[in-house]
């Protein structure tokens, strides 16, 4: 009700499994976009598998959509080495108008704050990802293998020790919020404006990291 016929819902459907997507990359796993499980919780394997679910063809960070929009918004995630590039699902919530709920979640895992790290690429104060460029070896909806090339988060540098606070110390309430209710956390952001305001912050050298993992 709260979506309608003309809104559409995406869930990340991460294939990691307790592992780094440095690491699963490594492993060289074959990503199947029409089989490979979604390790991002039941909830979205749930999703992935309806029958008019779309999935992004990424071998890290996929996302399923369903809806009207929902072709449009996954078509180009494998187009760039970054995930969170301007092709991609995250990147395209914020000329759609999107909102982000966590739930059972706290800001600490927004993935769409790294909107902003791929919007600076090189010129980010943070080396937030591995040098290595994957080829990463995916199946389409067609069958046919794909390879994707990407980049790997390292996560010795882009684990955020608290993004909660970090939220109410810079961004403003009506943006972006950490919630409990009856003892469960919840998460939610406007995503247009939460991009617009993290990026005019990180211009100002205000941004989601400890200095002590800076260039």
């Amino acid at each position: 009700e709260v979506i309608g016929p003309r809104g559409t819902v995406v869930f990340p459907t991460y294939p990691n499994h307790r592992i780094s997507s440095y690491e699963w990359l490594k492993q060289g796993n074959v990503f199947d976009v029409r089989r490979t499980p979604s390790y991002t919780g039941i909830l979205t394997e749930f999703a992935r598998r309806q029958r008019k679910a779309i999935r992004s063809l990424h071998p890290t960070k996929s996302v399923c959509a369903i809806g009207p929009a929902a072709q449009e918004l996954t078509s180009t995630h494998h187009l760039s080495p970054y995930p969170y590039d301007t092709g991609s699902p995250y990147y395209k919530l914020i000329a759609g108008g999107g909102k982000i709920i966590g739930l059972g979640a706290t800001t600490n895992y927004i993935s769409f704050g790294y909107c902003v790290d791929d919007a600076f690429k090189e010129k980010f104060p943070v080396r937030v990802y591995h040098d290595q460029l994957f080829a990463a070896p995916c199946i389409n909806y067609e069958g046919e293998r794909v390879i994707v090339k990407t980049y790997a988060h390292d996560m010795t540098t882009t684990v955020h020790p608290d993004m909660p606070q970090w939220m109410r110390d810079y961004v403003s309430e009506s943006t972006c919020r950490d919630l409990t209710v009856r003892g469960m956390k919840f998460f939610r952001a406007d995503a247009p404006r939460l991009f617009a305001e993290m990026m005019e912050l990180a211009k100002r050298d205000i941004i989601a990291y400890p200095r002590s993992v800076r260039k």
